[in-house]
């Protein structure tokens, strides 16, 4: 009998973990579908910072989704062209988004964002035929994109870099 109602009881429990993870996906259907709408609403205008020690200059850039699509105006002048995106809703409702671009050189890029609200961030990471990789930061907010760089470890050797290149200016001032 204690057997029985042991058996009744992992059994609702499985029935009700399999309701759970319907749900679960419903959901997550449910907003991956909102969150390409929200993609392709509109054209997204990002800050754009190089990943690395040396001086942090910012450009702009402009991504462009469409159906399964997503383009950057100065990636396309650069030789990639559109390419399709993977698009995942994390478990806390982050849509990320994801993609590969190739140019004719032989050149790889790939792209991958997290977007929460109407916040969009996350890297480029280009990798040439021959040579180091390179990586950008990019946020369509300039301020979060600044917060994320400071926190970088690029910017730690840069700080370390810009203080002996302070103090050694200050040696050559006071001579």
């Amino acid at each position: 009998m204690k057997r029985l109602i042991a058996i009744m009881i992992v059994a609702g429990l499985m029935g009700q973990g399999a309701a759970y993870a319907a749900d679960l996906a419903a959901k997550k259907a449910l907003l991956a579908s909102e969150a390409r709408a929200k993609l392709k609403s509109q054209e997204w205008t990002v800050f754009v910072v190089k990943d690395a020690p040396g001086p942090r200059i910012m450009e702009t850039d402009v991504l462009t989704f469409g159906d399964g699509t997503v383009s950057t105006k100065n990636m396309l002048s650069l030789g990639y062209g559109e390419s399709n995106f993977g698009l995942t809703i994390q478990d806390d409702g982050t849509a990320t988004w994801e993609t590969m671009k190739k140019t004719k050189d032989g050149d790889v890029a790939f792209l991958r964002a997290d977007v929460v609200g109407t916040v969009m961030k996350g890297a480029i990471s280009i990798k040439p035929p021959e040579g180091e990789m390179i990586v950008y930061a990019f946020s369509n907010i300039k301020e979060q994109l600044t917060q994320a760089i400071a926190a970088s470890p690029a910017a730690s050797a840069q700080a370390s870099v810009a203080t002996t290149t302070t103090s050694t200016t200050r040696k050559v001032t006071k001579k």
